[in-house]
């Protein structure tokens, strides 16, 4: 089980955020978590008052979603209330705003909305989400626009993994939201096609760099990986795995259209502390065109999982 105590979303009341809050909501009746509303101030004159009635969806409509009592402060998963704490705050930029906000108040998960049909290169206020997503010391949950399916369809959840730890680390998450919804999950390898001979000995360390015994190795090592997952949580349903050769961006991004995931889970390989870091060339271009929300896991943030079991080691295929 995720331990999710503090949600942050930020809006910017537009009709992504509508979606987006949807699924903070869920969450934060889930894990009987905080919910922390934050609005970033950069116009002159306007205040969170001001705008509040252009929010396309509010606690008190939400809370009817959840088939919750009383104005979004009750929990399904307790008898306790779960605060709704909304904050304004002025600032130059509303990125480094909303992080410094999720870094000071131990925030656990930030929940975003993007606008536009094909994610980040179209996020809410300019390239606020995208710098979130970059630097925030946490797991960020990014939400298209409302044509996207709703948090009750969340039925189909994609793990893609490269094998490496840092993947292991995101797939655990995929497997404990897949807990959560009550969703099927799917994990799915792709042996990258321009690097298959020298990554066939780092994924099943074996010389023998034939197609076929790459693939006998990297089938093995997802299955071991779906064996230990299942072990570790209570899932609805077996877990189905995926190996092919390819292209692993864009083959993520077909698996996940072609099988209606209706979440896709990445881990990221960035390192904090560099001016403007790369996440990892495949999980960037993933969270920009995904046709559904994404879960993005930091490699180096905070988890939401106690400590990772001792697993067989296997490295990462190059991307």
């Amino acid at each position: 089980m995720l331990n999710i105590d503090k949600i942050l979303f930020p809006t910017d009341f537009s009709d992504c955020a509508e979606s987006a809050f949807s699924h903070a909501a869920y969450l934060a009746d889930r894990y009987d978590a905080e919910l922390h509303i934050l609005h970033v101030e950069e116009e002159k004159g306007i205040t969170l008052a001001d705008r509040l009635d252009d929010f396309c969806i509010t606690p008190d409509e939400i809370a009817e979603q959840l088939h919750l009592p009383t104005a979004g402060k009750a929990s399904a998963g307790s008898d306790e209330p779960v605060p709704i704490i909304e904050v304004e705050e002025r600032a130059e930029r509303a990125a480094p705003a909303i992080l410094h906000y999720a870094e000071t108040h131990g925030i656990d998960l930030i929940v975003m909305g993007t606008h536009g049909r094909r994610g980040i290169r179209r996020f809410m206020l300019g390239s606020v989400t995208e710098e979130v997503l970059r630097l925030a010391p946490c797991p960020v949950f990014t939400v298209r626009h409302r044509e996207d399916r709703s948090v009750w369809a969340m039925k189909k959840i994609l793990a893609p993994t490269d094998l490496s730890k840092n993947a292991r680390q995101a797939t655990r998450h995929a497997a404990a939201l897949a807990e959560a919804y009550g969703a099927e999950l799917k994990l799915l390898h792709i042996i990258d096609a321009a690097t298959l001979t020298t990554s066939s000995v780092s994924v099943i360390g074996a010389f023998d760099a034939s197609p076929a015994n790459v693939m006998t190795g990297a089938n093995e090592a997802v299955l071991r990986q779906a064996a230990e997952l299942t072990e570790e949580f209570h899932l609805p349903s077996q877990i189905d795995c995926f190996v092919t050769v390819g292209n692993p961006a864009s083959d993520i991004l077909d698996f996940a259209q072609e099988n209606e995931a209706d979440l896709i889970v990445v881990g990221s390989h960035g390192r904090s502390g560099l001016p403007r870091f790369v996440m990892g060339s495949v999980a960037e271009k993933v969270i920009r065109d995904a046709p559904c929300p994404v879960f993005t896991v930091k490699s180096f943030g905070r988890s939401l999982l106690h400590a990772m079991p001792e697993m067989a080691e296997t490295e990462a295929v190059p991307s």
